[in-house]
């Protein structure tokens, strides 16, 4: 029989990272295709599908923490904590490592005639890749470890999970 985290990390290896290193550096204006934004969409919803699939029947809700938070304003409150904190690293750290470089992806030039694919883009990178990457690791570690909760095999599940999420976003 094989288990879920098998399952996940047979993906994780044979999607996400072949892809990554097969394909070498991304195109200058990738951002601004529209390409871009559909095979992105599908790559997450895959992605998103097959941690659907791993959650399993019945408790999906609890298992991907698809849940209210308890409390509105403590849930405000973190959120805004977070946000302050990737502010201040993101200025702490940007003159040291070069984030418009990192990935290859960041256009030279403006071109106003793209935009709205440009625009596109953005959101997805900044809300559909977020959402799925932070369902991936919470939906499948709980479900993958959940028949080996107490056994040191539960170990892999998060950091692969996590792994899986991060590689597949774009460039």
């Amino acid at each position: 029989m094989t288990s879920p985290l098998t399952l996940w990390t047979g993906f994780v290896v044979l999607f996400a990272y072949s892809l990554r290193f097969t394909e070498g550096k991304p195109p200058t204006d990738i951002l601004y295709r529209w390409t871009t934004v559909e095979s992105t969409l599908i790559q997450f919803a895959v992605i998103g599908l097959i941690v659907y699939g791993i959650a399993g029947l019945g408790r999906r809700r609890q298992l991907l923490a698809l849940r209210r938070p308890t409390s509105w304003r403590r849930a405000f409150g973190i959120a805004m904590a977070i946000g302050v904190m990737m502010l201040v690293l993101s200025y702490a750290l940007g003159p040291l490592l070069n984030p418009g470089r990192e990935q290859g992806v960041t256009p030279d030039t403006w071109r106003p005639d793209h935009a709205a694919a440009y625009v596109a883009n953005g959101l997805v990178i900044c809300v559909v890749a977020p959402f799925v990457e932070e369902l991936s690791p919470s939906g499948s570690r709980t479900a993958s470890s959940r028949p080996f909760r107490s056994s040191p095999r539960s170990a892999p599940a998060s950091p692969t999970c996590a792994a899986a999420s991060t590689a597949s976003t774009p460039g």
